[in-house]
């Protein structure tokens, strides 16, 4: 399951709205405790001002929402330059980034292949859940790294 980006995400966004969060993150650290395996995630309260959740069509997010988001980095990357044009326009302030939920669509009812409305290009139409970021808080920062630095953490 944790390489499994999407479900896992998934989960997590779950996971925090039942213990009382507005959404939550995975970090992708598996440990041990006295009491089993644990899952490192961010969490983030509700109510915080610089935190927006919206949904986004998934047609742009350039994947198929079922049977899952294979390709989970570009859904996070077009989540985010998503975020900072259309969703920054929404909300009518500058958005610094947005992250997915990898929830889809927004509906109560079971999802299934069959009940997704569909495009001429065959990519489903529902909306998923995402999270924005307002770009005017102090202490949350976009930072470009060489290229060269991060592989070399690899």
């Amino acid at each position: 399951m944790l390489y499994d980006v999407a479900s896992l995400w998934s989960a997590v966004h779950a996971w925090a709205g039942k213990h009382g969060f507005e959404t939550a993150i995975p970090t992708f650290e598996a440990g041990n405790s006295a009491n089993g395996p644990v899952f490192g995630v961010i969490a983030f309260d509700q109510g915080l001002p610089w935190l927006r959740a919206d949904s986004m069509p998934c047609t742009e997010a350039y994947e198929q929402p079922t049977p899952g988001f294979s390709d989970a980095g570009a859904v996070v990357r077009n989540v985010g330059r998503w975020a900072s044009t259309t969703g920054a326009a929404r909300w009518d302030r500058a958005v610094l980034t947005g992250w997915p939920s990898f929830q889809v669509p927004l509906q109560p009812e079971p999802v299934t292949q069959a009940s997704l409305p569909v495009d001429p290009e065959g990519r489903a139409n529902g909306e998923f859940a995402i999270y924005l970021v307002d770009a005017g808080q102090q202490g949350i920062y976009w930072q470009d790294i060489a290229a060269e630095e991060y592989l070399n953490v690899l």
